[in-house]
C-alpha cells in the first residue's frame, strides 16, 4: 500500500515546490485552521494539472524530478515522459532494443552530477539513462545472484558523494555504476540484520547514512554493517529530504503521524500533525528553497505550507470553484 500511494503526492509537490506554471486560482486555508500569520491567510497558489490531453503517456505518475536543463521528467505505469513546458515526448520500453527504457513501471527518477538520469522498476531492474541520446544502460535484477540488482520493487534511489547508487525498498543496496555489482542489507542477505523496507537514504559528511523506513530513522554505518535506531516513527517514517538552508536538518513523512524535523547536529527531532482527521498521512515534506522556516508538505487533506517555528499550517484542496482545466488540485488526498 505505502508504495502506491506515492503517485499523486509526487506530482503535486514536485509540480509546486520545482515550477512556476502559471495557474488562475487562489485557494484559501479553512476557518477552523491555525492562523498561518497576519495577513497570509489567503496566499495564492498556482497549480496547473498536466493529463493525457496535454501528451503525458498514462495518468499515473509515481515520480518527478527536473534536470539541470530545467525538464520535468516523469515516470508513469506506462514509460518515461520528459517535459519542456509545452509539450511532452515520451520514451518507451522497445524489447528489441537493450538500450531503451527497460520497462513501463517506472518508480524514481534521479540526476547524477554528470546529467544522467537514474531510474527504478516494478521488477527491481535500475537504469543508467541518458536524455541526449535516449539510451540507457540497464542494470538488471536477478533472483539468484546475490552480486546483482534484488529482484523486487526498487522504490527510491539516491546517489551518494563517490557516485555510488544506493537503492531503497525491500532493505537497502548499493551498486557500483561501473562494474554492476550490488552489495545488499537487509532480512536475510546475511549481512546487516533484519532492516525491513526502507524509503531512502542520505548521506552524512562522517561516512555514515540516515535511514528511513518501517523501523523508524537509523544510523547505518557501511563499513561495519550496523544500524543504531535514532527514534522510532510507529507507523514508518517516508522519503527524507535534506534542508537547503541547514544541511543539518533532515525532513522527512510517515504513514500515518504526521512529518517530522530531525537536527542530526543535536539528535533532537520533532513532528508536526497537520492534518485536522484522523488520517495523519503525510508522506513527505519539502523545504521552501526560497523561504527560510517554510515546509511544503503532501498531506491526506491538500497541500499544506507549514510554519516550522510555531506548528502553524495552511491547507490547499480541490473544490475552491476554480476550473477543471487548471487552478486547483485534482484530489485533497495527496498520495493516495
Amino acid at each position: 500500500m505505502f508504495f502506491r500511494t506515492t503517485m499523486r503526492f509526487l506530482l503535486s509537490v514536485a509540480a509546486l515546490c520545482l515550477c512556476s506554471i502559471p495557474a488562475f486560482a487562489k485557494q484559501q486555508a479553512s476557518q477552523s485552521e491555525v492562523n498561518f500569520s497576519e495577513g497570509a491567510s489567503d496566499l495564492p497558489i498556482r497549480f496547473e494539472n498536466i493529463t493525457l490531453e496535454d501528451g503525458l503517456s498514462q495518468s499515473t505518475v509515481y515520480s518527478i524530478a527536473q534536470d539541470r536543463k530545467g525538464f520535468m521528467w516523469f515516470g508513469t505505469q506506462i514509460g518515461l515522459n520528459r517535459y519542456d513546458g509545452h509539450k511532452i515526448e515520451q520514451f518507451m520500453p522497445d524489447p528489441f532494443d537493450s538500450t531503451s527504457v527497460h520497462d513501463d513501471w517506472i518508480w524514481s527518477i534521479t540526476e547524477d552530477k554528470d546529467g544522467m538520469l537514474w531510474l527504478t522498476y516494478e521488477d527491481g531492474t535500475v537504469s543508467r539513462f541518458d536524455p541526449s541520446t535516449g539510451k540507457a544502460r540497464n542494470y538488471y535484477a536477478s533472483e539468484s545472484d546475490s552480486t546483482t540488482v534484488a529482484a523486487f520493487r526498487s522504490t527510491f534511489l539516491s546517489i551518494d558523494s563517490k557516485g555510488q547508487i544506493w537503492i531503497s525498498g525491500n532493505g537497502l543496496q548499493r551498486l557500483d555504476p561501473e562494474s554492476g555489482k550490488v552489495e545488499r542489507w537487509g532480512t536475510n542477505t546475511g549481512n546487516g540484520g533484519s532492516i525491513g523496507w526502507t524509503s531512502g537514504i542520505l548521506e552524512e559528511e562522517d561516512g555514515t547514512y540516515i535511514v528511513v523506513g518501517r523501523d523508524g530513522v537509523q544510523r547505518f554505518d557501511p563499513t561495519t554493517s550496523t544500524f543504531k535506531l535514532l527514534y522510532d516513527v510507529p507507523s514508518g517514517g517516508t522519503l527524507p529530504t535534506r534542508d537547503p538552508k541547514n544541511p543539518n536538518i533532515i525532513w522527512h513523512g510517515s504513514l500515518d503521524d504526521g512529518i517530522y524535523r530531525f537536527d542530526t547536529s543535536t539528535g533532537e527531532f520533532r513532528a508536526y500533525d497537520v492534518t485536522q482527521s484522523d488520517n495523519n498521512m503525510s508522506l513527505q515534506a519539502r523545504p521552501d528553497p526560497v523561504t527560510p522556516g517554510i515546509v511544503w508538505v503532501a498531506s491526506e487533506e491538500g497541500i499544506v505550507r507549514l510554519n516550522a517555528e510555531t506548528g502553524a499550517y495552511q491547507s490547499y484542496r480541490s473544490g475552491t470553484g476554480s476550473s477543471s482545466r487548471g487552478g486547483e488540485l485534482l484530489n485533497n488526498s495527496i498520495g493516495r
